[in-house]
């Protein structure tokens, strides 16, 4: 088990760097990136020290880096994909991917299998709980125009 804040420290520089090939241009953009990135890898770091299933830890990790990238955007007044593609590059599954080549090429199909659907399970909490999140305010959205159409 990897402690929390090593975890977190590198998610933050993986995620300020990735910033950097991302064109974010802004010094404070790129921190709250950075930052954004750490809090979703904190709270993976977290939940898989409680002693859930990496998928869960995953989806728990995507609502909460997406959550402060919809609020940071909405500060910054910049698009929310100026903090979510930074903040998900820590917790894309490569090791499993790496580790499913492996097997794979080793002639170890039952294991390599093994590793590719967990990856697909990570990857696929990953996506539900950036597309949960981001539902939400255009769900608002929609009941807060047809509301104000209702009245007129």
């Amino acid at each position: 088990m990897v402690p929390v804040m090593m975890a977190a420290v590198g998610a933050f520089l993986a995620s300020a760097a990735f910033g950097l090939l991302y064109n974010v241009r802004d010094w404070r953009l790129l921190l709250c990136a950075g930052c954004i990135g750490a809090l979703g890898t904190a709270v993976y770091q977290s939940v898989v020290n409680q002693g859930l299933e990496e998928p869960a830890a995953a989806f728990y990790g995507a609502v909460a880096f997406t959550c402060a990238s919809w609020v940071c955007a909405r500060l910054a007044r910049v698009p929310i994909t100026t903090f979510t593609a930074p903040a998900l590059i820590p917790l894309v599954p490569g090791g499993d991917v790496y580790r499913m080549m492996v097997a794979l090429l080793q002639g170890k199909m039952d294991s390599g299998f093994e590793w590719g659907l967990q990856a697909l399970a990570v990857a696929g909490m990953l996506i539900l709980g950036m597309v949960l999140v981001s539902a939400v305010p255009y769900a608002l959205t929609q009941v807060k125009t047809r509301a104000k159409d209702r009245l007129r």
